[in-house]
């Protein structure tokens, strides 16, 4: 069975926001794979900073060697390929492969002018990699999931709508 890899790289930030989603998506994810016999791994760019996580059972946790901006775009795709891996990418990441599903928390950067004009940019970029190549998009409400769907172009049925990650993993554990 080919592996399952998650990008961890945000865990190596302080535990808000984004990160949390990330942090209680995994850490309630691992007890729910006891048994299955799933390959899932959580890969991180190990640039020095700690991982923030309590011990994982079932989650391999696999740190990649690589400098800031070449992890998404060398590194990871490099492991991805070399593994047959399909990609989840739990933190708006940018990263060019069919085999994915990826959570856009937001589109905030192209609906409000306040944040800086390369941000904004290199957001909207990310924002298309993510059209173009996820087989499905996941965002936090109903509401982003239209806005996603009218701005970027991406039809509803390929966005799904996700919630916080306690929710997530207490609903998939009664199905």
């Amino acid at each position: 069975m080919n592996p399952i890899v998650i990008n961890g790289t945000v865990l190596c930030d302080p535990i808000t926001g984004i990160p949390r989603f990330v942090y209680e998506v995994v850490t309630r994810l691992d007890p729910l794979l006891e048994g299955t016999g799933l390959d899932v791994r959580l890969c991180y760019r190990d640039d020095g900073r700690p991982l923030h996580l309590p011990e994982l059972k079932n989650i391999k946790i696999v740190p990649l060697k690589a400098i800031k901006y070449s992890y998404n775009l060398v590194v990871l795709p490099r492991y991805l390929r070399k593994h047959h891996a399909f990609y989840v990418g739990l933190a708006s990441d940018m990263l060019m492969t069919r085999r994915s599903v990826v959570v856009l928390h937001d589109i905030r950067p192209l609906v409000m002018k306040t944040d800086r004009a390369f941000f904004r940019f290199k957001f909207w970029f990310h924002c298309l990699s993510t059209k173009w190549f996820a087989q499905r998009v996941f965002t936090v409400s109903d509401n982003q999931r239209h806005l996603i769907s009218e701005r970027l172009g991406i039809p509803l049925d390929k966005i799904g709508v996700t919630y916080n990650a306690g929710s997530i993993c207490r609903t998939s554990s009664r199905i």
